[in-house]
């Protein structure tokens, strides 16, 4: 079994938990920019708002990502999407952290996410069918959460 490296370092492990998502067949823009919106959201909090998300009620704010990305109303930046195969993936991502959690014996109700990562996965050859060697590329993600007290 391979050793999985976090990228965030310098935690105490005994007050933090862990979780991660390794090679994810999702966009790694809407990645990015759900992981930088939920950063130092509480658990519950953060579930709230991907569920939001889920049923078109509040948008992702695209900061780096918004080229042709269309405004949608509400408040803040306007520029955002509503991902959401990425949310409910990240969703439960959430959940797995705070299993870990419950099992280390931290208080789930006081959890943050300190943080979270969404970085460059494997990129893998996908063949066309009918036996064409024409094919894509497809590149996956990883999605890394931090959650302490």
């Amino acid at each position: 079994m391979v050793k999985t490296n976090y990228t965030f370092e310098g935690i105490d492990p005994e007050h933090t938990a862990k979780a991660l998502g390794r090679n994810l067949d999702l966009s790694r823009k809407h990645c990015v920019e759900i992981c930088r919106e939920i950063q130092g959201m509480k658990l519950e909090g953060a579930k709230k708002f991907l569920d939001d998300v889920m049923e078109k009620k509040i948008h992702v704010p695209f900061r780096r990502f918004f080229l042709e990305t269309g405004h949608r109303k509400g408040k803040g930046w306007k520029h955002g999407r509503y991902p959401f195969k990425a949310s409910k993936k990240i969703k439960e991502i959430i959940s797995h952290a705070e299993a870990n959690a419950d099992y280390k014996g931290l208080d789930v109700e006081s959890l943050k996410i300190i943080s979270a990562i969404s970085s460059q996965g494997d990129s893998r050859f996908r063949r066309q069918p009918k036996g064409k060697w024409r094919g894509q590329i497809r590149q996956y993600t990883n999605v890394e959460l931090v959650v302490g007290e």
